[in-house]
């Protein structure tokens, strides 16, 4: 009797673990923007659902979901680019799991399948950038540059100009000095008297802008 149920229980042990042993699914071969063919054993527990893992991780999230399948096979393009390390997870309608091996994405010119990647990296720059350059632009619009020769050339002008003026005959200005004779009293307009201060600042200023 006794030997009787433990043979009977190391065949239901044996057809489990044959039945289970059935349950697998195939590792095709990826190519990026590629159909391929998936198939998987069939456990008489439809439906199948079908789901893309990363090989790296399998249990963390699923990267597609290739949906619920009746049948025991199916086409998938493979919208991931090349490199990519996948695997398949299939589990039918008892619960029951079968997974693939590792697969990696094999390269390929057509990345018509492929997200778009987008280009807001290049797009105009923004009113406050555009703002910083302008104020830069007429920032340099109005810096004075003065050389050295330029600023000897204005203080010699004002020299020759203040030395022309103490030695030449003075002309009357305006009403107070109407009737002044310059030739007797040597008196000087006050336009020729402020022309030369009036360069010497000049000259002064540029220096200090150089």
């Amino acid at each position: 009797m006794f030997a009787t149920l433990l043979s009977s229980t190391l065949f239901f042990a044996v057809a489990i673990r044959s039945a289970s042993a059935e349950f697998s699914i195939a590792t095709p071969q990826l190519t990026q923007c590629g159909d391929a063919h998936v198939t998987w054993e069939n456990t008489g527990a439809a439906p199948y659902n079908l789901i893309v893992v990363p090989a790296s991780d399998p249990c963390s999230e699923v990267v597609a979901d290739l949906g619920d399948h009746q049948g025991t096979s199916m086409t998938w393009k493979v919208n991931f680019p090349a490199g990519t390390e996948l695997m398949f997870s299939l589990e039918d309608n008892n619960g029951d799991e079968a997974w693939s091996g590792s697969m990696t994405v094999g390269g390929s010119s057509d990345g018509s399948c492929l997200p778009v990647v987008s280009s807001s990296s290049s797009a105009a720059p923004s009113s406050s950038a555009a703002a910083s350059s302008s104020a830069a632009a007429s920032s340099a619009r109005t810096t004075l540059v003065v050389g050295a020769s330029t600023a000897a050339g204005v203080a010699k002008a004002a020299a020759t100009s203040s030395t022309s003026s103490s030695s030449g005959a003075a002309v009357p200005v305006g009403a107070a000095n109407a009737g002044i004779d310059p030739t007797a009293s040597g008196a000087l307009s006050l336009r020729q008297l402020s022309t030369p201060a009036m360069l010497l600042s000049a000259v002064a200023a540029l220096v200090a802008l150089a």
